[in-house]
């Protein structure tokens, strides 16, 4: 190709999947039903919100496994991405629903009992 010989990369035949509401919401019904173990307490509930978030704001993988608890503004409905792609920050407002949803798993992260260390 002619293109690729000046420096550009040829067009990627990579075609995303969309899903529906109902397969979407027929996912996040699967994954509440996740078991828990005693190295993942909260199992179901993590995985619930990672994926409510990686859809509900557009969030890449790589940037909803770097979130922290204090980047979370739940006065102000925001969540802050430090890092994002190509270096930048970005603050991601969210609505009522996705706000009650992570109060909710905070309270229940809070009152987890603490993990014990096991020795290598």
């Amino acid at each position: 190709m002619v293109l690729h010989a000046f420096g550009r990369r040829p067009c990627s035949t990579f075609k995303p999947f969309i899903f529906t509401k109902e397969e979407l919401a027929s996912i996040l019904e699967a994954v509440l039903m996740l078991p828990s173990n005693s190295q993942f307490l909260l199992r179901a509930e993590t995985c619930s919100i990672i994926f409510s978030l990686l859809y509900g704001l557009g969030l890449r993988k790589g940037e909803a496994r770097r979130l922290r608890v204090l980047d979370l503004s739940l006065a102000a409905a925001t969540l802050f991405m430090d890092q994002t792609k190509f270096y930048k920050c970005r603050y991601i407002a969210f609505g009522p629903k996705l706000g009650n949803r992570l109060q909710q798993f905070l309270g229940l992260s809070r009152k987890r009992p603490p993990m014990k260390r096991t020795k290598p």
